[in-house]
């Protein structure tokens, strides 16, 4: 089980977050195909890159954010969930679906506006460019 736990202790007030995701064991293969390869998502002055691995044996994908390729790559594992990968770390919780042949990277940070309120999740949409 992964799982990622984040404290806001404004005034008085505590909150707790936490996504918990279970191991579903070993990925399908149309699960596999659907995610598996390079997504790239272009905007006027960069693109950024993202690659999807899966290892024989491995109960969790390899998400390996190569972003602009001006900073050193950062490998994640994502585990799987209705049919959707997710990453948790302490600052944000990350969650990859693909539809319509594009993948949706969801980042939901998970600190907290002065008024209590969790910031909003950040939604980029990236197209596959390699199987």
């Amino acid at each position: 089980m992964h799982s990622c736990k984040e404290k806001n202790t404004s005034g008085n007030k505590t909150q707790t977050d936490t996504i918990k995701v279970e191991n579903q064991g070993k990925f399908t293969d149309s699960f596999k195909t659907q995610f598996e390869g390079t997504w790239q998502k272009e905007t006027e002055f960069q693109t950024s890159t993202i690659e999807i691995q899966f290892e024989k044996e491995k109960n969790y994908a390899t998400v390996i954010d190569i972003g602009s390729g001006e900073a050193p790559p950062v490998k994640l594992q994502a585990l799987p969930k209705d049919n959707k990968l997710f990453i948790n770390t302490e600052d944000e919780h990350i969650q990859l679906e693909v539809k319509e042949n594009q993948l949706i990277f969801r980042i939901q940070p998970t600190t907290w506006n002065k008024d209590g309120t969790v910031e909003k999740p950040v939604e980029n949409i990236f197209k596959k460019v390699k199987k």
